[in-house]
Parts: C-alpha cells; sequence; structure tokens
C-alpha cells in the first residue's frame, strides 16, 4: 500500500518542481538582463600608472581652488616628488585624407589616458557608486577642475576635434580619460620615388603644459592598435610591421625644457596602378608611337615634324596633369624624371627629322635612308635603357 502511494505521487513531485523551474528561470533572466550596475574597469586599475601600483612620496595640493567664472582654476601634479606617469593609448580607427600637395594627412581613433591622481579620491559608500563617470559636457567641465595631462597634437593644423569623452574617476584616486578624435596633422612627405613612393605617417603626442619634470608618458599596449576595417584608399600598409610606437624626451627651440612625448608611426605605401595606368604606360606609347616617323619617307619632314611635336605638346600636357597631385618640389620625383626623359626623346625625333631631311636635301639619299633605319633600332634600345636607369637611381621596387 505505501509502496504504491510512493510511486503514485512520483509524477505529481516531478510536475510541481518543474513548474516551480519553469516560474523562476525567467525572473532571474530577467534579472540578471536589467542589472545596469556599471563594471568596474579592471584595466585601468591594473594599469602601471594607476592608483594600486603608483606611489607618491609627497602629495601636492591644489594651489587654488575656485569654480567661478571671473577666478581662474589652478592646479598642480599630485606628485610632489618626481614626475606622473600617465598610461597612453592610441587607436587608429582611419586616415581619411593623404594630401602630399598640402602637406598634411588626417587621422581619426580614440585617444586613452590613465593616471593616479590620490587627491580624487572618495568613499564609494558615501557615494553609493564604485566610480564617478563623467560623459561630454560633464567631462569637458570636470577635467578643468583637476589636474590631467592635458595633452595635444604639437603638429596639428588646425583645431582638433574630440567627441565621445568620457571621463571615470575611480575610489582609489586612479584617472581614466578617453575620447574620439580627428584631426589634421601636418606631414613629413618624401615623394622622391613617386608614384613608387613610401611615406611614413607620424602621429605625435606630448603635453601642452607638463615637462617631463612634471609628467612621463607611458606606453599601454592593451590600448595600441588599428581597426580591423582600417582602408586607405590608394595606399596599402602592412598590417604587422606598418605600425610602430615609441616615446621619446623632445625639446623644441620655443621650450626651455624638454617634454615626454609619445610617437606613433604609420608605414603606407602607394598603389601606383591609377598613374600607371593613365599617365606612364600612355605616355610610354605616344614616344614609342613618335618613332613611325623612321619608316615615313624623307620628303615628307612636314608630315613628319607634325607627328613629332604633336607628341610632345602630348607629354607637356602629361607635366601639367602630374602637377596638380604633387607640391611644388626643389628636387626631381621619379615621375618627373620619366616625363622630362620622355620629352627628351621625343626632341631627338625631331632633331633626326631635320637631319633626315638636310641628308636628302644635299643628295645624300642613302645615308638619310641608314640613319631612319638604324633609328627604329637604337631609338627603343636607348629609351628602355634609360629607363631602366632611372628606376636603379631612384630605388624603385616594381
Amino acid at each position: 500500500m505505501h509502496s504504491r502511494l510512493h510511486f503514485a505521487s512520483l509524477p505529481i513531485i516531478l510536475t510541481v518542481f518543474i513548474t516551480v523551474v519553469i516560474l523562476f528561470m525567467p525572473m532571474s533572466t530577467q534579472a540578471q538582463e536589467t542589472d545596469t550596475t556599471p563594471s568596474v574597469s579592471g584595466h585601468a586599475l591594473e594599469s602601471v600608472a594607476s592608483c594600486q601600483n603608483v606611489t607618491y612620496g609627497t602629495i601636492n595640493t591644489v594651489a587654488e581652488q575656485d569654480v567661478s567664472p571671473e577666478i581662474p582654476h589652478f592646479v598642480v601634479p599630485p606628485n610632489g616628488d618626481g614626475p606622473v606617469t600617465v598610461d597612453i593609448g592610441l587607436f587608429v580607427e582611419g586616415i581619411s585624407d593623404i594630401n602630399p600637395v598640402n602637406n598634411t594627412f588626417t587621422v581619426e581613433g580614440y585617444l586613452d589616458l590613465i593616471w593616479c591622481d590620490p587627491r580624487e579620491g572618495f568613499d564609494p559608500q558615501e557615494l553609493g557608486w564604485p566610480e564617478k563617470i563623467f560623459l561630454e559636457n560633464d567631462a569637458r567641465g570636470e577635467i578643468q577642475l583637476i589636474w590631467w595631462p592635458d595633452i595635444n597634437f604639437p603638429t596639428q593644423v588646425g583645431a582638433r576635434d574630440s567627441e565621445n569623452l568620457e571621463l571615470i574617476i575611480f575610489e582609489d584616486g586612479t584617472v581614466e580619460y578617453a575620447e574620439r578624435f580627428s584631426v589634421t596633422i601636418e606631414g613629413r612627405f618624401d615623394l622622391r620615388q613617386f608614384p613608387f613612393d613610401t611615406q611614413t605617417l607620424q602621429i605625435e603626442i606630448e603635453s601642452l603644459a607638463w615637462s617631463e619634470e612634471f609628467l612621463i608618458f607611458h606606453e599601454d599596449e592593451a590600448l595600441i592598435g588599428f581597426s580591423d576595417t582600417f582602408d586607405l584608399p590608394e595606399w596599402d600598409w602592412d598590417t604587422e610591421t606598418g605600425l610602430s610606437t615609441h616615446i621619446e624626451s623632445v625639446q623644441e627651440i620655443r621650450d626651455d625644457v624638454p617634454f615626454s612625448e609619445f610617437v606613433v608611426d604609420l608605414t603606407v605605401h602607394r598603389l601606383p596602378g591609377f598613374f600607371i595606368v593613365k599617365v606612364l604606360l600612355p605616355m610610354m606609347l605616344i614616344v614609342a608611337l613618335s618613332w613611325a616617323v623612321f619608316w615615313m619617307d624623307e620628303s615628307s619632314l612636314g608630315e613628319r615634324l607634325t607627328i613629332s611635336f604633336t607628341g610632345l605638346l602630348t607629354v607637356v600636357a602629361y607635366q601639367f596633369i602630374i602637377g596638380d597631385s604633387l607640391p611644388r618640389l626643389s628636387y626631381l620625383t621619379f615621375m618627373d624624371a620619366m616625363i622630362n626623359y620622355s620629352f627628351l626623346m621625343m626632341a631627338l625625333t625631331v632633331v633626326e627629322n631635320v637631319l633626315v631631311n638636310i641628308l636628302r636635301a644635299d643628295g645624300n639619299m642613302m645615308i638619310a635612308l641608314r640613319i631612319d633605319q638604324a633609328s627604329r633600332i637604337i631609338f627603343p634600345v636607348i629609351y628602355a635603357i634609360g629607363i631602366a636607369v632611372l628606376v636603379g637611381i631612384f630605388g624603385i621596387s616594381l
């Protein structure tokens, strides 16, 4: 009897258990989904520049603290015994414009800074939150009330556009600042090998106010990199070796003391396909077509010169086209050398036409004919050898 009752109650017990599980699982899941407690930025607290890893012998106090608009707000670095270590990271999202004519390029990315300022520490129990988070305009306002690295791009052209500002202050005084930026930077282009050139785009970041006596940058490798969708029209680059960073000490003429500077070098290679198809190949074809005069009758000087001068004018037109793609340089580029050499070869064609006509007029028909026949071979050979020499002189890697 008891055994029958025990087995009969099993379905009821299982039904109740399954019902309880079904009812409580969505509630638990919903509780997890609606939990909006911010997670502490573990990386910032583990940074070499965080207050967990930095110890100041003496902590400076704020020299003057007044938030009224009439009286400026003065701050001093937190470390009274030496420079403040600032962890810096740069994530390159894209290069939107590389402009050799204006000698500039535009970079977009994310900038991260981490440092320790024990004066900004607070009691999370009293605040009711483990960290202070300021966004956009609130971050702009708060950053003016505390000490911060006051970074800038020393080679920037115009103002830097900053958005998505975020300032996080942790309970121990660790401060993390992040922004998305877009800035146009002055470049240092070497265009001698144009259009087969390789350029190093250098991004420099330093403090506007604090020298090495007060601030030293440290590379945060976890925050340095580039987007997977990184794309440069007309340019190519090596994802493994194309990006390098380092910290250096620099002292400009206008500075009395050196400043710590974070430098990013991005090496890019021009894709020459456009200039090969649109300029070099058509120009070489025009030069080759100008040699058709060597097969024309020696008596038709006018027609021969018409073809030669047409080619010369075409080469001149190409010089104007290339001039719009380059700044006014004090040195020759490979493209300049190719155009000038092609111009020279076509000018020699004109000289050959005149010489043949003079010989014909003097009755030296056989000599004129032999010169034409020899020119059919000599001109292409000399042109090909000359191009090979130019490739070697300019160090072009095809």
